[in-house]
């Protein structure tokens, strides 16, 4: 039984972003992170082509093969009819009093609930095995952050441990080194070592002056021609530049600079770095969702000839460990979904089980400790989704408007007022978040009259 403790301030920090997915700016800050807008719907673009991060995308450390369950590709048009990021619910006159009720011609989903409730995820070694292997893996790892000393090896394994995505594991070790590599004089003059250390102390709030850069320009203030033939320093100078702050005309002249070249030097390129420069010059890697770039990273770090085996070791468990876990709480989803029966009752409801779990909670927070939080999120925002189909594409004006004071009283007694089509609904959701209250521990029962009121 998952039964993980995380604070709730997570789980009210990913409800908002269903609120803002409709206005979304180019941009999206969060901290240290960033997305992009596309990112929303890109992800499933990337990965439509099979179950992939959900049901299939298991790594094998034994073959180092990807096994992956074929399942339909979906277009960035068919996610746009499917609203994956729908608008929340207006009281407004409804689209149904304008073309009538009943024309809804919506596929079905392509992940039907019943997938991950008879889904068994193809574990290589026993789960004993694989949480012994993965403490003793990662106290070798702190043993090398203890006796790495050169800034540029230093610098070398935070990159390809963040790249991982396991760098949750290191967080005082990764705090630790950045601090001294801070503190430190830079000395180098190589463009790889240099963005990219730039890039790591930025993400972690350190306060980097991008006056570094100011050594690959010229007298006219151009990057100097010696950088256009480094391919590999020209796409960490581009992924560099995307954590600039206002007024820091460098870094833009840095993507715009990096982009260019990279773009022309394409063809001549081999992989893996031809695969991460087309990646990147999609989506940059500080906006792009670090389970998707652990996905791609890993199989690409294994071609290398020169490598941390006990680090890649180390990403490939820890990848297939999480995703032994998000399996689990899809089929936990699934299940609870499935006893609702909200899709018998409600037809012209789209099921987006899925898509709530991966864009709004497993996207932004997929570490073990979140399990809770991103079950809870989950339900809520999978609920939402139908409320908001039946104010955009079903309810009359007047139906809306009883639902809409049903929610904001918070009264089960309110429910007998509503029609009968929306009365499981409105029970269900008001019961499902009383329900959030008998799963939290007693000194974590106080913050449920924030989160009811901001609902």
């Amino acid at each position: 039984m998952i039964e993980p403790k995380e604070d709730m301030a997570r789980i009210a920090l990913m409800l908002g972003y269903y609120r803002a997915a409709s206005r979304l700016p180019a941009t999206i800050g969060m901290g240290s992170s960033c997305f992009d807008r596309r990112v929303f719907l890109g992800i499933f673009e990337i990965v439509g082509a099979s179950k992939g991060f959900i049901t299939g995308l298991m790594y094998s450390v034994d073959s180092g093969a990807f096994m992956c369950h074929a399942r339909k590709a979906l277009s960035m048009s068919e996610l746009t009819e499917r609203k994956i990021c729908g608008r929340m619910p207006l009281l407004s006159r409804s689209v149904a009093q304008q073309r009538g009720r009943g024309n809804f011609n919506y596929e079905p989903t392509a992940w039907s609930v019943d997938t991950f409730i008879t889904h068994i995820a193809p574990i290589q070694k026993p789960k004993e095995w694989i949480e012994a292997r993965i403490r003793e893996l990662k106290e070798e790892v702190r043993a090398t952050f203890g006796s790495t000393i050169d800034s540029v090896e230093m610098v070398n394994l935070i990159d390809v441990i963040q790249h991982f995505g396991i760098g949750y594991h290191f967080k005082r070790e990764i705090y630790e080194a950045l601090s001294h590599l801070h503190d430190a004089k830079l000395v180098s003059c190589d463009l790889h070592h240099v963005a990219t250390r730039f890039r790591l102390l930025r993400q972690h709030g350190f306060n980097a002056s991008s006056d570094v850069f100011l050594n690959f320009k010229d007298d006219q203030g151009n990057f100097d021609e010696n950088i256009r033939k480094d391919p590999k320093g020209l796409l960490s100078l581009y992924n560099a530049g995307y954590l600039s702050t206002p007024g820091e005309e460098i870094l833009s002249d840095a993507i715009s600079f990096a982009r260019g070249h990279l773009s022309l030097m394409l063809d001549d390129l081999k992989s893996p770095l031809k695969s991460q420069v087309l990646r990147a010059l999609k989506t940059p890697m500080h906006r792009m969702l670090p389970r998707v770039e652990a996905r791609f990273y890993i199989e690409e770090y294994d071609e290398k000839e020169s490598k941390y085996e006990r680090l890649l070791e180390l990403a490939k468990l820890d990848f297939n460990t999480l995703q032994c876990l998000h399996l689990e709480e899809m089929k936990i989803l699934s299940i609870w979904w499935k006893n609702l029966n909200i899709g018998e009752n409600l037809k012209y409801a789209r099921e987006r089980l899925l898509e709530s779990y991966i864009i709004f909670c497993w996207s932004l927070y997929y570490e073990d400790k979140y399990s809770r939080a991103r079950i809870m999120n989950a339900k809520f925002n999978a609920l939402v989704a139908v409320v908001d189909d039946t104010f955009d594409m079903y309810g009359t004006y007047e139906d809306c408007k009883l639902l809409n004071d049903a929610i904001q009283r918070w009264d089960e007694e309110e429910v007998d007022f509503l029609p009968m089509y929306l009365r499981n609904l409105c029970h269900q959701f008001i019961t499902t978040i009383k329900n959030f209250e008998d799963e939290l521990e007693p000194s974590e029962k106080y913050r449920m009259p924030y989160f009811v009121k901001w609902v």
